[in-house]
């Protein structure tokens, strides 16, 4: 699960599966399920990003080699014809190795992200 104010109210909604393994990059998300519920919870590692309470970069993208999950919740700033994107380079390469490493892909936007462009 990758980090985003969407994925955090999700994660709060998620907090009582029992049985659940998350793998994030959002110290708020992983204290969130650390907090609601019996989820065991793995917080990436690497460059910590106070602006958002999350990790990124190379080890980020390094440790998440390392799992493979039924399912990779993302958000996005923008969804049109088919296409996520991200408004941050280092967050679309956290989603982008999720993607990679997961069965399935979930993304989860508000409706005010349809029919906008990102970079």
């Amino acid at each position: 699960m990758d980090t985003g104010s969407t994925t955090l109210t999700a994660a709060e909604s998620l907090g009582t599966v029992g049985d659940l393994t998350v793998i994030t990059n959002s110290a708020a998300i992983a204290d969130t399920f650390a907090r609601t519920g019996p989820a065991r919870v793995f917080l990436l590692g690497g460059t910590y990003r106070r602006d958002n309470a999350q990790t990124a970069g190379p080890l980020a993208i390094e440790q998440i080699g390392a799992f493979r999950a039924d399912r990779a919740i993302l958000t996005v700033a923008a969804l049109d014809e088919g296409s996520a994107m991200d408004s941050d380079f280092e967050e679309a390469q956290i989603a982008r190795a999720m993607r990679a490493q997961s069965r399935e892909t979930v993304v989860i936007a508000s409706a005010a992200k349809l029919q906008r462009q990102a970079a």
